[in-house]
C-alpha cells in the first residue's frame, strides 16, 4: 500500500540518521506530518486519488523531486495547510510540530 506519507518520507531513515533519539525524533518530527497526510487522504479519498498516488509512488522511483511536485499541486487544489504543503515539498528539513 501507498500514500502520500509514503512518498514525502521515503527517506525517513536518512532524516533520523544523525538523532540522537531517533524514536523520539520520529515521534516529534515526522509522526505528526504523516498523521496530518493521512487525515488529509480521509477527508478527500476517491477513486481518483488513490490512482493518482499509485501513479506518484511510480514517479517517485524514477524521479523523487518530480513526484514531491506532483503531490505539492494536488494539496494545492485540496486546499492543504500551507504548512503540510511546505514540508512535502522537501526543500527544507521537517521539523517538529504537534500532532493533529
Amino acid at each position: 500500500m501507498t500514500d502520500f506519507a509514503s512518498i514525502v518520507f521515503s527517506d525517513e531513515g536518512e532524516i533520523l540518521k544523525n538523532k540522537l533519539d531517533p524514536d523520539k525524533s520520529y515521534d516529534q518530527i515526522i509522526r505528526p506530518w504523516k498523521s496530518r497526510l493521512c487525515l488529509i487522504y480521509i477527508k478527500h479519498q476517491s477513486f481518483v486519488l488513490d490512482l493518482q498516488i499509485i501513479v506518484l509512488t511510480i514517479i517517485s522511483f524514477i524521479s523523487k523531486q518530480s513526484a514531491l511536485f506532483l503531490i505539492t499541486k494536488i494539496l494545492i487544489k485540496l486546499r492543504v495547510d500551507e504548512k503540510v504543503i511546505d514540508v512535502c515539498k522537501r526543500k527544507n528539513e521537517p521539523y517538529a510540530y504537534p500532532p493533529p
